[in-house]
């Protein structure tokens, strides 16, 4: 068995990839490097170990392994500091935080059994050896929890947020006794920029940049790469136009032009602003780092690449950024920056920005014509041996979609992204190649349909939705609200029409009624029927959005937050719904006013937000609440409930909402077919289904099911828990009495006292 190196890998909560370089043998070298992926995490571990290593294999053994390294978890609980008075005390509450470790056996140089366990905890840089493995657990617990007792809560809870952590095994190209070549000397000089970047032009060579197509503007590159002093570069243009790719396009020709692989030319460093703060958990940390990279890159001719603009200059720590401590820099000319920026964030850095939006030279990026963007997915597919090849038609009509219903990207990123997608639908094998197929029309439509979420119904030319059809489609799962489903498919049918107004979202609607009539169960329906899951629901409470700074929650658009902002950039065809909206402070029906008049929001961040792909739905109890009837009764007049809308909102906010559509009160009628509606989900619930039993229930049981599932406040809300509480809680109790129960019917009755289940 071949030795190698193992390297602990650590996957944080912005996606970032950090491996550390596992010692065997006790080793002052500390190797570790953070990227995106595996591959980029090894290259930079590869160069470092060339770089700190070079040819002294002796040094190298302490990182080479024979045994098998995995990993294991244990929950410590830690009792945190509190404060009592003014005095901070260690607390009786306790936090448990799960910390994984990794452990390999030690051997004794003969067969048998080991000798020990060598166990590695890479978070707290500890190693020791036990034993027995067995013994882990319990010595963890007492090491950590005493190291750990009596820090900060804060400080905890930010120790146990969730990462995922494992071992790898990695054979290295310094595991071959060599000379530092080129390459190892470029890194050589830049040991603080090659733990925050890569080099394109080193991967350009390598060949793992990819290849451009398409036509190019050889002068632009020109410009930029030909004068000794470089100038900074900002690309404005819109998600999607191909601003990275001119960046990649760029690192390709200045690798071409190097004299000899002797890398004296232009290089391109990639990294971004989350890259550069990645790891910097301490006062100045991140303040010290970038200062260090300013000064490798002074006066070298180099281009840092550092991806969005906007996100470079956004307060840190201190109220300083990134862009702060580089701007004398780039000011002076000592560095070049190549940065990115969509229309909406340039505008917004020169109101917050301009002395460094003045070190840049701007190239605007303009979308592709359709034309091209055809021209561009033609050749993709003979580039790629796509096994499924687009007709004409099929691309006319994919452009089409892509154009209405992915505005949110430019061209033509979007028609590649869906260029992608198709490969890896129809993978193929070496053994069995796969037939070039022709995706007709009528295919591409299908393919959009499983590509987007939405329904063919409402794609397709060939396919006929008017609004009584799709009401009906509204109507199966959603009971007594005929008229308000018939409202809501006015205005899908006003979609597949393609009238409605491209500048706005694609519906506004406000549903307006009592509680518990099916106000939410409709947003779910529309949500299923239109984007093909009630997973595509993005579902707010606006009660909890009372107060001032509401929206800086709304608008927040850091990695992992679940902002609304976050969540629309990450799914655009997407349902909004917002509940009881009259109860959002007004602060955020200002913000709302944006997003239903133009269809966009931007991000506290600078980022456009599209909602023009969008539908919003509020709602709201206005109107409803002094005049519910009794069970079954409909007295209360629609009517009301607009008037309580009208007077409560802003004209200017009324009016940018499409359709108010009133929900009226459930009928008895209506009542009992919910009943039979929760009864067949009840039916398919998986205790029932894997012992074959069935649920009957007859129709006086139904009605009393009814009777105890309403009420005068809260409309049908209580059915469910009427149901749990009647016929599933004694279901759940028999069959914990007799666990095999099995090829039954369960019969569900009336009885004197009540609701009764014979099994």
């Amino acid at each position: 068995m071949k030795r190698s190196c193992r390297v602990y890998f650590i996957r944080d909560a912005g996606g970032l990839l950090t491996g550390l370089l596992m010692p065997r043998t006790s080793t002052r070298l500390r190797i570790s490097a953070t990227g995106p992926s595996e591959e980029s995490v090894l290259e930079q571990l590869d160069a470092e170990l060339s770089t700190r290593i070079g040819d002294d294999l002796e040094a190298f053994e302490s990182f080479l392994w024979l045994a098998d390294v995995r990993t294991a978890n244990v929950t410590v609980e830690v009792r945190p500091q509190t404060t009592v008075g003014k005095r901070r005390i260690i607390g009786k509450n306790k936090i448990p935080i799960e910390v994984t470790y990794a452990w390999a056996a030690v051997s004794d140089g003969k067969r048998g059994d080991p000798a020990g366990y060598r166990v590695m905890v890479p978070r707290f840089g500890w190693t020791f050896v036990l034993e027995e493995l067995g013994m882990a657990p319990e010595v963890l617990r007492q090491a950590i929890g005493t190291d750990l007792t009596g820090e900060s809560s804060g400080s905890l809870f930010g120790f146990r947020e969730a990462t995922r952590e494992y071992v790898s095994t990695w054979t290295p190209k310094a595991h071959r006794k060599r000379k530092l070549h080129a390459e190892d000397e470029l890194y050589d000089e830049f040991p603080h920029l090659r733990q925050i970047a890569e080099n394109w032009g080193v991967l350009s060579r390598a060949g793992k940049l990819g290849r451009h197509f398409g036509t190019t503007d050889s002068a632009s590159y020109d410009a930029v790469l030909t004068p000794e002093r470089k100038t900074s570069v900002l690309l404005v243009g819109p998600s999607g136009v191909g601003k990275t790719e001119w960046v990649r396009e760029l690192a390709r020709r200045a690798a071409r032009t190097s004299e000899g692989g002797a890398f004296d030319g232009v290089q391109v460093w990639a990294t971004s602003a989350e890259r550069i703060m990645a790891g910097m958990t301490y006062l100045g940390m991140w303040e010290e780092r970038c200062l260090n990279v300013v000064e490798e890159l002074r006066d070298e001719g180099h281009f840092l690449y550092v991806d969005r603009l906007s996100a470079l200059a956004r307060e840190r720590s201190g109220a300083s950024s990134i862009a702060d401590l580089m701007l004398p820099a780039v000011r002076n000319g000592e560095i070049a920056l190549i940065a990115e920026s969509t229309f909406e964030e340039y505008q917004r850095l020169q109101v917050v920005a301009p002395a460094l939006l003045a070190c840049f030279r701007v190239v605007r990026l303009e979308p592709t014509t359709p034309e091209a963007t055809a021209a561009l997915v033609t050749e993709y597919q003979e580039r790629h041996h796509s096994p499924s090849r687009l007709h004409p038609d099929a691309t006319r009509r994919l452009l089409r979609y892509l154009a209405f219903f992915r505005k949110d990207v430019a061209f033509p990123g979007k028609a590649l992204l869906f260029l992608d997608w198709l490969e890896k639908q129809a993978p193929t094998s070496r053994a069995t190649p796969a037939r070039t197929r022709t995706v007709s029309g009528r295919d591409a439509d299908h393919l959009f349909s499983r590509y987007s979420g939405l329904p063919e119904k409402l794609l397709s030319d060939d396919e006929t939705g008017d609004a009584d059809s799709l009401s009906v489609e509204l109507q199966a799962g959603v009971v007594g609200q005929d008229s308000a489903c018939r409202l809501a498919a006015q205005v899908l049918a006003r979609f597949k029409a393609g009238v409605n107004d491209p500048e706005k979202p694609i519906g506004s609607l406000l549903f307006v009624g009592p509680t518990g009539v099916g106000k939410t169960e409709l947003a779910k329906q529309l949500a299923r029927f239109m984007f093909g899951s009630d997973e595509r629901l993005i579902r707010l409470d606006m009660s909890e959005y009372m107060l001032a700074d509401s929206t800086g929650r709304l608008l927040a658009d850091e990695k992992g937050s679940s902002s609304l902002a976050q969540r629309v950039s990450r799914n655009p065809l997407s349902l909004v719904l917002l509940d009881e909206i009259e109860k959002a402070h007004p602060a955020v029906f200002d913000l709302l006013l944006g997003v239903l008049g133009e269809g966009r929001m931007t991000s506290l961040g600078g980022r456009l937000v599209d909602f023009r792909m969008a539908l919003i739905v509020m709602t709201s109890n206005l109107g409803s609440g002094a005049s519910r009837a009794g069970f079954g009764q409909q007295s209360r007049d629609p009517e009301q409930s607009l008037r309580a809308v009208k007077q409560h909102f802003r004209p200017e906010f009324f009016n940018r909402i499409d359709d108010v559509v009133p929900f009226l009160e459930i009928s008895a009628d209506a009542l009992r077919l919910i009943v039979e509606l929760e009864l067949e989900k009840v039916r398919e619930r998986e205790g029932l289904r894997r012992r074959n039993l069935t649920v009957e229930v007859d129709d006086a049981a139904k009605s009393r099911l009814a009777e105890l599932g309403y009420d005068p406040e809260y409309g049908a809300r209580p059915l469910k828990r009427a149901i749990e509480e009647h016929v599933i809680t004694p279901i759940a109790i028999e069959l914990s009495r007799q666990p095999k129960l099995a090829d039954r019917t369960i019969r569900v009755t009336t009885s004197e006292t009540g609701l009764r289940v014979l099994m």
